[in-house]
């Protein structure tokens, strides 16, 4: 797989990850200030997360906190081409 699929796959699972981080809020009622309340994210973030803004783990792992959901990341890595430091990711997978 080459450096723009890799990107492109990456981008469709933040959105999915958006997506699904708007609709657990949703199914349980919650308003944005209530799961900023609980989180301590401020509610303008969390709206911005749920849009698709690039979000940080810790973030990812309060919301499902939050939504008394659990959160399994599994990555597969493996050495970039070329570097001597940096992985990219063979596969990814966050279930909700």
């Amino acid at each position: 797989m080459n450096d723009f699929d890799m990107t492109r796959r990456l981008a469709r699972l933040h959105l999915d990850l958006a997506n699904k981080l708007f609709q657990l809020r949703t199914e349980r009622g919650q308003e944005i200030a209530e799961v900023a309340a609980t989180t301590g994210i401020p509610a303008e973030r969390i709206e911005m997360i749920e849009e698709g803004d690039t979000t940080s783990l810790d973030e990812i792992a309060r919301l499902c906190s939050a939504y008394q959901v659990s959160l399994e990341i599994a990555a597969e890595l493996e050495p970039a081409v070329g570097t001597a430091s940096r992985l990219h990711a063979k596969s990814l997978r966050i279930a909700l």
